[in-house]
C-alpha cells in the first residue's frame, strides 16, 4: 500500500452483513464477526432448515473529510 495518502483515503473499513431467516420473520444487521456469525448460527441451529437464509454484505468507510494538509 503505498505511503501517499489523501482527505479522502479511508481510515478505518468496518464490514457489515445483513442476515434475513427463511424460516422465521428473524433479520439482523451487524457488524461481520466471529461472535454475529455464531449468534446467527446459533439461531438457524434452532430451525430443521438451518440453510435457508440469506445474507448480505458491504464495507463502510471512515473518511477523513478535514481539510487537506
Amino acid at each position: 500500500m503505498p505511503e501517499h495518502t489523501t482527505a479522502n483515503t479511508p481510515k478505518y473499513v468496518t464490514e457489515m452483513i445483513h442476515y434475513q431467516c427463511g424460516v422465521c420473520s428473524m433479520t439482523a444487521t451487524v457488524v461481520n464477526t466471529p461472535t454475529s456469525t455464531l449468534a446467527w448460527h446459533d439461531h438457524m441451529m434452532q430451525h430443521a432448515r438451518m440453510l435457508n437464509f440469506r445474507s448480505w454484505t458491504w464495507a463502510i468507510e471512515q473518511m477523513d473529510l478535514g481539510p487537506a494538509d
